[in-house]
């Protein structure tokens, strides 16, 4: 292993470890905390509400849709050599 690597991994462990740490403290300090907040609402809202049984479904479906779409995306533009080909350059 490099020292970069873990040089890295260490910097990007402590400032996961931070920000847990103050989350904990301040419930909306960071915009994933904001988001989880606003997502429990919906669901307790969509529960509340008869009929909405559909929409529940169709939204969670896009939403791994979309992070399934990302993630793929992500991981290809960050690992172009991945890929089938002779031509290193050329992404299909």
């Amino acid at each position: 292993m490099s020292l970069f690597f873990i040089v890295f991994s260490v910097m990007v462990a402590s400032c996961y470890v931070c920000l847990t740490r103050r989350e904990k403290r301040h419930p909306d300090y960071s915009i994933r905390s904001v988001i989880q907040q606003a997502r429990e609402q919906w669901v307790e809202n969509v529960m509340r509400q008869p009929g909405l049984e559909v929409l529940a479904v169709q939204t969670l479906r896009n939403v791994t849709m979309a992070s399934t779409f990302l993630a793929s995306t992500t991981t290809r533009n960050l690992a172009p050599g991945l890929h089938r080909g002779d031509n290193p350059s050329w992404v299909p």
